[in-house]
């Protein structure tokens, strides 16, 4: 099973405010010298939340960006697997940076 964006979001929130209600409460329980302690050990824990999260939510975004694209090119190619030969060579007239290679095989 494959977590949703709305699961990631919710354990995403959970773990930053463990780290928060972890910091605030240590605030108020150690005097500077000892919260410094703590602090030392939760910053690593904050620097992996820093990287961790956002890396994750972009990664999930690129990888739903890259799936469309795709689809949208393999709708693409599906239309045009049924096109005739006279509206592809229309389309390279009009965009043949686009259409380079149909003109290539048109000339062998």
């Amino acid at each position: 099973m494959t977590p949703s964006p709305r699961q990631s979001t919710v354990v995403a929130i959970c773990f930053i405010t463990l780290v928060g209600a972890v910091t605030i409460t240590a605030l108020n329980v150690y005097e500077i010298d000892d919260f410094l302690k703590v602090w030392a050990v939760l910053g690593t824990l904050v620097g992996v939340i820093t990287g961790a999260v956002p890396s994750y939510f972009f990664a999930v975004s690129a990888s739903k960006a890259h799936s469309q694209r795709v689809e949208a090119e393999e709708k693409a190619q599906t239309v045009l697997g049924l096109a005739d030969g006279k509206l592809l060579s229309e389309a390279a007239e009009i965009r043949p940076e686009l259409f380079g290679h149909v003109k290539r095989a048109e000339k062998k």
